[in-house]
């Protein structure tokens, strides 16, 4: 089995790994195919339990223990014999590992975070096996979990940022916080976050501190490495839809009465900067989230359109079912999402959705 010196100083000090930069590098090996988040912050033994989520309908759900590394707890290590509903299988983190010692530990079928760069896990749907990754600059020993600054209400941080008409803003925390609806404290975990990526930078001005944006375009960029618009949950349905412009002028009047719902991919970027052609009507529709797939249904079926692959109307139950909401606009008297929502939508978007996200880019946000 490995070495018991992997993850020790010279003198035989165990390090305590940083588990906020096992999670970071776990991000950067998942996406965008999959998130990771914190489901139990660290706890006393110095482990924490993450949920990956693979995106769309190729990925599931998995729960992973994340366990500094150290001889003896692996000696402890639950077999599959005694791991219970609540062991869930173990992720060593180890500050360094050499490449023999990554190779042993593959080799006997252990999963690790390397925080060098190197992630190695087994997860139901998908192998993932990578050694070329950026190490967090995190300080060494720091255990506090790190918020993910684009999940949804943490995402009201980073949606001011980006679409303050002063793109280069000097923010005070509280100010930011006012300007984005959240705590203080929420908005002071996203900045560190955001920080920690090196996307803003906090200056301490007295008991005060002083944030700015650094990085416009390529903090879209790390936000579209966590977010795909596979992760809302949708159903393609047969509508009346003819020409699709005229199409869409109708919906106000087909969409049940005192629904709120928003155009999104490039149906609503036609809207705002017309580029790539599209076969396609996407709308988000605001439904419970615990129960999306059935609200959906009832959405449809309300409006009296039945579920086929190849209809030509995507609706859609935000991932971001608080956030997106934000900077809903009319537009040719038709609701449609942020022009910031429509680049993350358009992203990963397989029909011409990057070329079009990009032209968003040039055309609405210029000062980036």
């Amino acid at each position: 089995m490995p070495n018991n010196k992997v993850g020790h100083e010279h003198d035989g000090t165990p390090h305590r790994p940083d588990l906020t930069a096992a999670v970071l590098l776990l991000r950067q090996a998942l996406a965008p195919h999959a998130t990771a988040e914190w489901a139990q912050p660290t706890d006393a033994s110095g482990g924490g339990v993450v949920t990956v989520r693979g995106v769309g309908m190729a990925g599931g759900t998995q729960c992973l223990r994340l366990v500094p590394w150290s001889a003896p707890a692996h000696r402890r290590k639950p077999t599959g014999r005694t791991r219970t509903n609540t062991d869930y299988p173990i992720v060593w983190v180890l500050p360094r590992a050499s490449a023999a010692i990554r190779e042993t530990l593959r080799t006997h079928g252990e999963q690790y975070i390397d925080l060098r760069g190197a992630v190695h896990l087994a997860l139901p749907w998908a192998l993932v096996d990578r050694a070329d990754l950026t190490p967090s600059h995190r300080s060494a020993g720091s255990l506090r979990p790190s918020v993910d600054p684009f999940a949804d209400r943490s995402s009201l941080v980073v949606r001011t940022l980006l679409e303050h008409d002063d793109i280069e803003r000097v923010w005070g925390v509280r100010e930011l916080a006012g300007a984005a609806g959240v705590g203080v404290a929420t908005a002071s975990d996203v900045l560190r976050a955001l920080a920690e990526r090196e996307l803003v930078t906090i200056t301490r001005r007295g008991r005060a501190s002083e944030v700015r944006l650094l990085h416009p375009v390529a903090t879209v960029e790390a936000w579209t490495r966590s977010y795909d618009w596979r992760l809302n949950r949708g159903i393609v349905v047969h509508a009346p839809v003819g020409d699709l412009t005229r199409f869409m002028h109708r919906l106000p009047r087909l969409m049940p009465s005192g629904a709120r719902w928003a155009l999104t991919m490039q149906a609503g970027a036609s809207l705002v900067a017309p580029h790539a052609t599209w076969d396609r009507v996407h709308a988000y529709v605001d439904v419970p989230s615990a129960h999306a797939s059935h609200g959906l249904m009832e959405f449809a079926a309300h409006a009296d359109w039945t579920p086929g692959d190849d209809g030509r109307l995507v609706l859609l139950a935000p991932y971001y079912a608080t956030s997106v909401w934000e900077g809903v606009r009319s537009i040719s008297q038709l609701p449609v999402v942020s022009d910031l929502q429509l680049v993350l939508d358009l992203w990963h978007y397989p029909v011409r959705g990057r070329e079009q996200a990009e032209h968003l880019i040039e055309t609405k946000f210029a000062a980036w």
